[in-house]
């Protein structure tokens, strides 16, 4: 295979992007399918700034991808992946030297990202480049035929979505990855649903959801310290109550996070799980 030739992603139409990313991601352990639409949500939900991105092109024709967030002094690499017929030529290791150069020459301190487990070519990859695993993040699924919980413990009610991201740092106890950190709900805030407890005016625990077709997913819950389990556990009673039917997902929750045992409680399982790494620059 020649060489691949790097250029910055903002050259090419979201259309072309969402394409080459759909079709980056061929026969991968969980379906990718990207519109032009949808794949511009993305853009904005996480930051990717499209100039340090970068297309692998072989030719005429883009054959890699690597899309890199950008937060102040930390980046991210929101998806990585060369098309079928170019793997196994090291374009992946390629394409991933090319957004780390760009992300160095922004400055950034360092650069995060989520690889699944089972995907050990990626690992072996980014290990090689220096990334470090931090943490292990679940992937969590409660099926709509699960046995349904017990009533919540609390009095859970639906609250405004802005008035609990106004407490999302006193609220956390761990630090949540980047598809759920505070920049990405602020962004996405206009689809998102909120539930929570209040003790005499105030917010103590919140959840925050969104309905995607017939599926709930959770994007954040947390509480107050000393009450963590137990409010976060009525929470997601209230919601399973409230969205009756509904399957729910909860992604890339880091182990260490109070939620995690909770969902356990409530009949969810784990479906994949994710490295959290990162490369110091």
């Amino acid at each position: 295979m020649p060489p691949l030739q790097f250029q910055p992603a903002h050259r090419y139409s979201l259309d072309v992007l969402s394409v080459l990313f759909t079709r980056a991601y061929t026969d991968y352990y969980v379906p990718v399918h990207f519109t032009g639409a949808g794949f511009e949500s993305m853009i904005a939900a996480y930051d990717i700034d499209l100039s340090a991105s970068r297309v692998g092109v072989v030719g005429q024709a883009p054959a890699a991808l690597a899309l890199l967030g950008v937060r102040g002094p930390r980046g991210w690499i929101g998806g990585m992946g060369v098309v079928p017929e170019q793997r196994g030529e090291r374009a992946g290791r390629a394409i991933t030297e090319a957004v780390i150069d760009a992300a160095r020459r922004l400055k950034l301190r360092s650069i995060n990202l989520e690889v699944l487990t089972q995907n050990l070519p990626a690992v072996r990859i980014y290990e090689a480049l220096g990334f470090r695993r931090q943490r292990l993040l679940d992937v969590w699924r409660r099926d709509s035929d699960a046995t349904f919980p017990m009533p919540p413990r609390q009095v859970v009610q639906p609250l405004d979505v802005s008035a609990c991201l106004a407490l999302f740092e006193e609220l956390h106890a761990v630090a949540p990855p980047w598809q759920r950190d505070l920049p990405t709900l602020q962004r996405t805030a206009a689809a998102l649903h909120a539930l929570g407890i209040a003790e005499d005016g105030r917010i103590t625990a919140y959840l925050l959801y969104r309905m995607d077709n017939a599926q709930v997913s959770v994007l954040d819950l947390a509480a107050a310290p000393g009450q963590r389990t137990a409010a976060i556990e009525s929470m997601l009673r209230a919601l399973i109550r409230d969205r009756a039917g509904s399957p729910i997902h909860l992604a890339n929750l880091p182990q260490d996070d109070p939620a995690s045992n909770v969902m356990h409680l409530i009949g969810a399982q784990v479906q994949l799980q994710q490295h959290e790494m990162t490369l110091e620059l």
